[in-house]
Formats: structure tokens, C-alpha cells, sequence
């Protein structure tokens, strides 16, 4: 019965690897964000969600090497 009444969620995870000095805030988190947007709320109508009841989030985690 749980798995009838708990929420539907789909994760789309995307690895970029670059020199951080060298990616800008706006190509680092536009291009790729918006293409997976996409992808999730058109994913989401084929399994025959309502569009209005769609939510999505998005997170950025960023990582350091620890040797230079």
C-alpha cells in the first residue's frame, strides 16, 4: 500500500569535469540544467503526470581535488 501513496521521483545526474577558474556561472549551470528540465517535464507527460503538478529542483555540488 506504501508504494501506491509515495510520490514519484526521477533523478537526472550530469558529471562535468573542468578548471573551475575557467567555467563561468551562466555555461556551467544554463546549458545543462535547461536540456534536463526539459527532458524531465516531457519524461514526466508520456508516464501521464499533469504538467501543472510537476515540480523539479535542481542542485549543483561542486568538488576539489585534494592534490594541486
Amino acid at each position: 500500500m506504501g508504494l501506491l501513496q509515495t510520490d514519484v521521483k526521477h533523478y537526472y545526474l550530469q558529471t562535468r569535469m573542468a578548471v573551475a577558474r575557467e567555467v563561468s556561472t551562466d555555461r556551467a549551470s544554463t546549458r545543462s540544467f535547461f536540456s534536463s528540465k526539459e527532458r524531465a517535464r516531457r519524461e514526466a507527460v508520456q508516464e501521464g503526470f499533469d504538467p501543472k503538478a510537476i515540480r523539479r529542483n535542481a542542485n549543483s555540488i561542486c568538488r576539489y581535488p585534494s592534490k594541486l
